[in-house]
């Protein structure tokens, strides 16, 4: 930060003092006349132009002061900002759970998986049981259930299952609200399982 450098670097603090020494005196100029009065005339040719070449160098000091202070106060301002990103990631990644859940066929068409709703960002990874004989892929929806309407919260166009026979997705509990869901499993066209689609309802609780 500036502050640091301006206590560790002597040289540094030295440019930052005359600039702010420099701006003071031109204030004070200003403040009592006699910069306006210097600049409206009544000094000899010479005078004029030893203070002309004066204030130039003056000038010119003063802005290359201020052109190398902004540009540490620039360089300063992105080290923060770098800084609060990487501490934004660091406390995303900090409050991401894992979870997973499997749904089987075999479980009873009235018995539905409950979901505890979690206080902390998780991702859930979610298997579905296609059977023995799965598609080679299918399209997955996710559908919230509310009232005669249905909400979609996730679908993913191409899934296969894996060598466990589950077809996995990974659903963020940000996307999830207290409610019936439903899963849907579309079996690729053009396949022997086309018509076999698999559903699968849970309930997500406070």
């Amino acid at each position: 930060m500036i502050e640091t450098r301006i206590v560790t670097d002597p040289d540094f603090r030295s440019e930052f003092e005359l600039a702010e020494s420099m701006r003071a005196g031109f204030r004070e100029l200003q403040k009592s006349g006699e910069l306006t009065a210097l600049l409206a005339g009544g000094r000899t040719a010479r005078t004029y132009r030893n203070w002309a070449i004066a204030a130039g160098i003056a000038a010119g000091a003063l802005l290359l002061s201020s052109a190398l202070l902004y540009r540490e106060l620039s360089a300063s301002r992105e080290r923060l900002a770098e800084a609060s990103r990487q501490a934004d990631r660091a406390a995303i990644a900090a409050t991401i759970g894992t979870g997973s859940i499997v749904f089987e066929r075999m479980r009873s068409r009235e018995s539905v998986t409950v979901l505890p709703l979690p206080v902390v960002a998780t991702n859930f990874t979610m298997k579905f049981d296609v059977g023995l004989e799965p598609a080679p892929t299918y399209a997955l929806l996710i559908e919230r259930l509310d009232g005669s309407a249905t909400v979609r919260v996730l679908e993913v166009p191409t899934a296969a299952a894996g060598k466990d026979g589950l077809v996995s997705v990974i659903l963020h509990s940000a996307l999830l609200r207290p409610g019936e869901y439903q899963a849907w499993l579309v079996p690729a066209p053009g396949t022997a399982a086309e018509t076999a689609v698999i559903d699968y309802r849970f309930r997500v609780a406070d």
